[in-house]
């Protein structure tokens, strides 16, 4: 699953299905790559690399990679003495992440987070990653606790997180009106669906990433710095990453090609009630812990 997904938060709280099943349909991972081309995997990587200032020769761990594009830029940075490691749970990433960035000091394994021992040993790094997957973890204090124990005592351990910024009022406006046009639009496909599970998904607001913090100070971290890059989306990108089966499996138990017609109906009536600007404000915190 993985990474700075162009979609509202709400899209990508599926907990760990969309990983463990969207994730396993090479259509999706094709889909994840094309969507990742499109809106530029390298400034993501550079913007990674700076906020945790890895260096030549560092020791870089990557957390939920994904098809390597970051891990690739980590790879340039650190250069032939240092090495990487990158772990996602999606077979199909690791197959591409290992022919995208074939050197002989990365590492790519397929395996479960939660299971970080068990896949790099005693291994030390100066830097960890967990880039747009924050919400796709199930035991996150698990991972925390993982992440301290393999860092080393300068090791800075960077958390990103995305969503529509609601504090821009238009993108608030529309963040709502969406909402509800997405509830209008299940029902017309299935008048039967009790869509009160809309009323549960998370909002990422300045509450939601002080509670990140908060449970990162837990395990021993404190925040070192914070970023935020802003962008801004139009109807069309929000729909192109929508193509993804992966990306739809919360609007309910439909097929996708369902799925994805409640969204394009939901988007276009939102679009028209406010005003079809389609402009969305998008922001990723970039959030850097040290230890201690």
């Amino acid at each position: 699953m993985q990474k700075s997904h162009p979609i509202l938060l709400f899209g990508i709280l599926s907990s760990m299905k969309a990983e463990q099943a969207g994730y396993a349909d090479p259509q999706a991972v094709a889909n994840y790559i094309e969507e990742r081309e499109r809106f530029g995997w390298r400034a993501r990587g550079e913007r990674a690399v700076r906020f945790a200032e890895i260096k030549n020769g560092n020791a870089v761990l990557d957390l939920c990679c994904g098809p390597g594009m970051v891990t690739k830029v980590i790879r340039e940075t650190v250069g032939v003495q240092g090495r990487v490691v990158g772990i996602d749970s999606s077979p199909d990433f690791i197959t591409y992440a290992r022919t995208f960035c074939n050197e002989d000091n990365v590492s790519f394994i397929a395996g479960n987070v939660e299971d970080l021992p068990a896949h790099i040993g005693n291994q030390e790094f100066d830097a960890a990653l967990l880039l747009a997957s924050w919400l796709w973890i199930n035991n996150k204090d698990l991972v925390c606790a993982h992440v301290r124990n393999c860092l080393t005592p300068e090791g800075k351990f960077v958390i990103s997180l995305s969503s529509d910024n609601l504090d821009d009022a238009e993108t608030n406006k529309f963040y709502w009106a969406y909402r509800d046009k997405l509830k209008e639009s299940v029902l017309r496909v299935s008048p039967s669906t009790d869509i009160s599970y809309f009323n549960k998904l998370p909002v990422m607001d300045a509450r939601f990433t002080d509670g990140v913090i908060s449970q990162l100070h837990d395990h021993g971290f404190s925040l070192q710095s914070r970023h935020e890059v802003e962008r801004v989306l139009s109807l069309e990108d929000k729909l192109f990453t929508y193509n993804n089966p992966a990306r739809t499996e919360w609007v309910g138990s439909f097929p996708p090609d369902v799925r994805l017609g409640i969204i394009r109906q939901a988007l276009h009536n939102t679009g028209a009630e406010v005003g079809g600007s389609g402009v969305i404000k998008r922001h990723t915190h970039y959030l850097v812990f040290g230890l201690g």
